[in-house]
């Protein structure tokens, strides 16, 4: 009996436990109280929102930074020099009334150490030999820096020596008709002449240009006479010695 007792008073106090459970709504739990709420809060937020995680709206947006490019700037030589397209004297002074001192070949170089503007020439160190020479402009290239150049004055034209005379003159072909074909030889001693001077029989016949070494041409003759050639080198100051050959046709 008293048995019996105990397990009523059990059972009416489960089923007032149970009444008690039944009739409580458990709260919702918040995202403070669950761990790693906030991070999934946040993360929901930043899905919605377009954002990258942990970025907020008022974060700029990061770029990798543009390259500036590099200028490379080329150093002006402090010496100018010069170079020419095609093959060109270079003398004392600008022009052709002045000696030759030597020549600026395509592929070389020289230093210039002054300019004549007036009439497009540059003074400089000259490449075949001592000294400065005069360069005609007209086909230089010039690498560097004039402006520092000094202006040269015109030199004084000089007055140039008497040529040398020429050697070995000899009729080398003499072909006999109604008219005596001759060809003239001869070896150029002088580099300043302005031409060379043939006479025959002692009175003056032709001009020959300078640096010739030969000349071709026909004459009248009568049978068994001898003429005679004489050949001398000039310029403005003067002529050379003559020289002298002769031909005879029988």
């Amino acid at each position: 009996m008293q048995r019996r007792k105990v397990l009523i008073i059990l059972s009416s106090a489960l089923l007032l436990v149970l009444a008690c459970n039944m009739g409580t709504t458990q709260p919702t739990p918040s995202p403070l109280s669950v761990p790693g709420g906030v991070e999934t809060a946040v993360m929901q937020t930043v899905v919605a929102g377009g954002l990258r995680p942990y970025e907020s709206a008022n974060t700029p947006t990061s770029y990798p930074p543009t390259q500036t490019p590099t200028i490379t700037l080329t150093p002006t030589p402090a010496i100018p020099y010069v170079s020419v397209s095609t093959n060109t004297n270079c003398r004392s002074g600008p022009g052709t009334a002045y000696p030759y001192r030597g020549a600026l070949l395509i592929g070389e170089r020289a230093q210039i150490v002054g300019k004549y503007t007036p009439s497009n020439y540059w003074i400089i160190v000259n490449p075949d030999g001592d000294g400065d020479c005069w360069l005609w402009g007209e086909y230089a290239t010039v690498d560097g820096s004039t402006a520092r150049l000094i202006e040269y004055p015109v030199p004084v034209i000089p007055t140039p020596p008497k040529p040398n005379a020429p050697s070995n003159f000899v009729v080398s072909n003499v072909n006999c008709g109604n008219l005596m074909e001759i060809t003239l030889s001869w070896v150029d001693n002088s580099y300043n002449e302005d031409g060379f001077k043939l006479y025959q029989n002692g009175s003056l016949t032709h001009i020959i240009g300078y640096n010739r070494t030969s000349h071709i041409f026909s004459i009248s003759y009568q049978p068994g006479i001898t003429v005679q050639f004489q050949l001398s080198s000039f310029n403005a100051t003067g002529e050379s010695a003559r020289q002298t050959t002769s031909v005879t046709c029988q």
